[in-house]
């Protein structure tokens, strides 16, 4: 059985819902300025006549960006974006990363005075790359997606150890990465700049190798040993790193004694009282035939290869240890040790960093603020390689009393109250 009972419209639904019920005609009208726009010169034909005899009010930005898109001469194509524009407006703040997917951003108008609303939470150029290129703005880099490259400076900061303050600082230059390597340990008196040689990641193993051999054998030369034997076996087993291997200079210091062991065209400087020397000589083709020949520094750059080594670790297998140069020297109160690779000495002219490093001597300067003063200085002169500087300053230790001394005065002490 039906129900045969009229069916009650209910009332007032429409008075409800006045907007929506209305059609397409009408709701244009009602947006049309009242009087024509001339007859209200107060509204000025701009203000628009809300659906419940209302003028209207600041409306949100999601509902003026739908105006826009419903606005007269519209089609139906319109009216369907409209409520796709909104979903994506109401979702800005929960999803940011949708927001370079999002059709209408920034094409907007703009606030007075400022940028597209789509544009105001945008997140701004990270302070940290943008202080960097600052600081590096004078040094020749070359520009490479971000992510994708490697860190491009390392700073040790002050350290200290018994009677010594050290630091380092190492910088990739215009290089993709970085293959250099350091130990800056005052604690255990080591310290060496490590330079690798290889195609792709190869050299920066090599040195990694170097540095691990150091660490783990206490006399320099038996660490050197170990680094050609490791290095050299390791480029044997695998194609990528055939041709790898690093050159190095490691300065060991007990008590007043420095030791030094060296192989390659890094470089180790002593600055004292006296004045600054080079402990150390380079192991290239440039530096060999300026022995032979009796040329200067400068004739000497312009000789074909001269970056090419004569010695290396990893690069053959080798017995005995004649190849590795050696020597120990005395330090005194306040003198400096640099340890640097050739992308440091090579683009500083030797002039100008002996007598930096004289001064610093004599004014005191910090290891730290040197170390980085030595880096800024080659990237500045237009170093082609990475820069690394390892700076030691050598502070007289406290002088220690006899174990057996001490024993003696307490037994006498012990004597004469009994």
């Amino acid at each position: 059985m039906g129900d045969d009972r009229p069916r009650r419209r209910t009332r007032g639904a429409l008075a409800h819902r006045p907007h929506a019920a209305r059609p397409r005609e009408l709701r244009r009208r009602l947006r049309e300025p009242v009087g024509g726009g001339e007859a209200q010169g107060d509204l000025d034909g701009r203000r628009l006549h809300h659906p419940r005899g209302q003028p209207r009010g600041p409306r949100p930005a999601a509902r003026r960006q739908r105006a826009r898109l419903r606005a007269p001469g519209g089609g139906h194509e319109q009216d369907q974006q409209a409520p796709a524009l909104d979903r994506g407006l109401r979702g800005r703040r929960a999803d940011r990363a949708s927001l370079g997917r999002q059709s209408g951003r920034g094409q907007g108008p703009a606030r007075p005075g400022g940028r597209p609303d789509l544009d105001r939470r945008l997140p701004r150029r990270d302070l940290t790359l943008q202080r960097r290129d600052e600081a590096h703005a004078g040094a020749p880099r070359r520009l490479v997606t971000v992510g994708q490259r490697e860190a491009e400076s390392e700073r040790t900061g002050t350290l200290e150890g018994p009677g010594l303050v050290a630091a380092a600082r190492s910088d990739r230059g215009p290089r993709e990465r970085n293959e250099d390597a350091y130990v800056c340990r005052p604690d255990l008196g080591l310290f060496a700049a490590i330079d690798g040689m290889g195609g792709q990641q190869a050299g920066a193993e090599a040195a990694a190798m170097a540095r691990e051999a150091l660490m783990g054998e206490r006399d320099l030369l038996r660490a050197f040993l170990n680094a050609n034997e490791k290095i050299h076996r390791s480029a044997q087993k695998k194609d990528h790193r055939k041709g790898m291997g690093c050159v190095a200079s490691a300065v060991r210091i007990t008590g007043d004694r420095a030791r030094v062991a060296h192989v390659g065209d890094t470089r180790v400087y002593l600055a004292g009282e006296a004045g600054c020397e080079q402990l150390t000589r380079d192991h290239t083709l440039a530096a060999h035939a300026q022995e032979q020949l009796g040329i200067s520094d400068r004739g000497a750059k312009q000789i074909g290869g001269q970056n090419q080594v004569t010695r290396d670790l990893g690069g053959q297998a080798r017995t005995g240890e004649e190849w590795i140069d050696t020597c120990e020297v005395k330090v005194e109160e306040g003198d400096l040790l640099v340890l640097c690779s050739d992308g440091v000495h090579g683009a500083v002219d030797s002039g100008s960093l002996f007598a930096r490093l004289r001064d610093a001597r004599r004014q005191g300067t910090a290891p730290d603020v040197l170390a980085e003063e030595l880096v800024e200085l080659a990237l500045v002169s237009g170093t082609r390689d990475n820069a690394t500087a390892v700076v030691v300053r050598y502070l007289a230790p406290a002088r220690k009393e006899s174990i057996w001394k001490k024993d003696i005065l307490a037994w006498m002490k012990r004597k004469e109250r009994g």
